[in-house]
């Protein structure tokens, strides 16, 4: 990752902390790919509970199979905060 798609990612402030923490050693740094495809799960996610889509129709929007609907939910509701 170069350090301009970091700064995007997670903004100048935080980039400089973690290079000050961190400069110079090899880290993991989870792809950018992930991150997008985390978004794109929550945005299904809020499709679902916002709208008043059944699963069906949002595997239909988002052009997936109904499994892959089912079990991004699955995930996000674990994921999601409980009040």
């Amino acid at each position: 990752m170069t350090y301009p798609e970091l700064v995007n990612l997670v903004g100048l402030k935080n980039t400089e902390a973690f290079l000050k923490k961190y400069g110079g050693k090899q880290v993991y740094i989870p792809s950018l790919a992930r991150f997008y495809l985390h978004l794109r799960d929550l945005r299904i996610y809020n499709d679902w509970v916002t709208t008043d889509l059944s699963q069906v129709e949002v595997a239909e929007k988002w052009g997936l199979s109904l499994s892959s609907i089912k079990r991004i939910i699955k995930k996000m509701k674990k994921e999601a905060p409980t009040t």
